[in-house]
């Protein structure tokens, strides 16, 4: 074969669009092996046998496969993506990626089905109808909210108070997570005498109010009843004086909670407390929380410091020492470790949770695994883009990449 044959390298690709349809036996047969990392991947059917004659590694959240032989353009949509009534299929053959969501509205049908095929990686909110139309030609790797007909969208979770009772009209209102039904001011009998509905998973009333509410809930709501005088709190909350003065001793906390050590004088003045997530303390308070009526998903060990959410974070030595408390990293796409870290430092002051690739030596990796929830990729970069291809393979690193 000449130059076709293969030299024993690697071909890394990491897209979120990987469109293999190109792929031929001359091209493939020019490395060893290739591995494939991507959000979607497109194929036919020919390719696909193809691909099974030689060493190719696909990693996909999604795998689209066409027909052989038809020219079907691919159209890639990274985020929230939006279908009306006013908008128009494709002029040409299309397939459809979207790595994020698709939300389609009533009278969306037509223009999602001018698509040969649609390929979501992150979620699809539409009405039943629409769903039911574009089934045969939809996958979906992650949530489906199909929502009643005709119903008025509302947040996925929804506060209902007074300022709702006043503009409420006759309607079925879809809310995708929760119906929070605790102000006296949004009088639930007043809502039924408008002919107010609600369609949701779930539903938190405060008791005084729930034997009026619950008739406004779907048969498939899950109805949790709150004492009167709780405080619903959207998010993560700190357990300090200023939230028991604003809300009181009586919280529902749809997020973490987190108790600094100066916190124990406050804990006596908690009556009642649901978390929604985990609560966070020092380890001194651990045993006088016990003593608080809580419900919560896991007690864990409050760190000196929490980096939440970034995109890239380096962890060394100096920020460890300032940290002699720990490091918690939540949730970072990439987190890189200073090599001369010592194992047993991280097992003793860091911990990881929902980070996609913790950077580290080989020596350091079995370490990170331990104190690790939830983590992607462990160990060394071994990218060319990264470390100059020390492994011998080609990276190619792209939105969209063709054979």
């Amino acid at each position: 074969m000449g130059t076709t044959e293969t030299d024993g390298r690697k071909l890394k690709i990491h897209a979120s669009l990987c469109d293999m349809r190109g792929a031929t036996e001359e091209k493939l047969r020019r490395y060893g092996r290739i591995e494939v990392a991507a959000a979607a991947v497109v194929t036919t059917p020919a390719v696909q046998a193809l691909l099974s004659r030689h060493a190719v590694d696909i990693s996909a959240a999604g795998v689209l496969e066409l027909p052989d032989g038809e020219d079907v353009r691919l159209e890639l949509q990274n985020g929230a993506v939006h279908f009306g009534a006013a908008s128009r299929p494709p002029a040409c053959p299309s397939a459809l990626v979207v790595n994020g969501l698709l939300a389609a509205e009533a009278g969306a049908e037509a223009a999602l089905a001018g698509y040969r095929a649609i390929l979501v990686n992150g979620a699809l909110r539409c009405p039943e109808s629409v769903a039911a139309a574009i089934r045969g030609q939809l996958t979906v790797n992650g949530a489906v909210q199909a929502y009643p007909d005709g119903a008025v969208l509302l947040s996925p979770t929804f506060i209902v108070d007074g300022t709702f009772a006043l503009r409420a009209r006759a309607a079925l209102y879809y809310a995708a997570q929760r119906i929070v039904l605790l102000d006296p001011a949004a009088d639930p009998a007043a809502l039924r005498e408008k002919g107010v509905r609600f369609e949701t998973r779930e539903a938190l009333l405060a008791r005084s109010l729930a034997a009026e509410a619950a008739p406004l809930l779907g048969d498939a709501a899950r109805i949790t009843v709150l004492p009167d005088g709780c405080a619903f709190l959207d998010g993560d909350a700190t357990l300090d004086a200023a939230l028991l003065h604003r809300h009181g001793g009586r919280l529902y906390v749809n997020g973490d909670l987190t108790a600094g050590p100066d916190a124990a004088a406050l804990l006596p003045r908690v009556e009642y407390l649901r978390v929604n997530g985990d609560v966070w303390l020092p380890p001194a308070l651990f045993e006088p929380f016990a003593a608080v009526d809580a419900t919560y998903g896991a007690l864990r060990r409050l760190p000196g410091r929490r980096l939440r959410e970034l995109p890239q974070a380096y962890v060394d030595a100096a920020l460890l020492a300032r940290s002699p408390d720990g490091v918690a990293l939540e949730d970072c796409l990439t987190v890189e470790l200073a090599a001369d870290i010592p194992p047993e430092t991280i097992e003793r002051q860091l911990a990881f949770s929902g980070c996609g690739r913790v950077v580290c030596t080989r020596e350091q990796a079995a370490a990170v695994a331990m104190v690790s929830e939830a983590a992607g990729m462990i160990g060394p970069c071994d990218a060319a883009g990264e470390d100059g291809g020390m492994d011998g393979a080609n990276t190619v690193n792209a939105v969209s990449y063709a054979f």
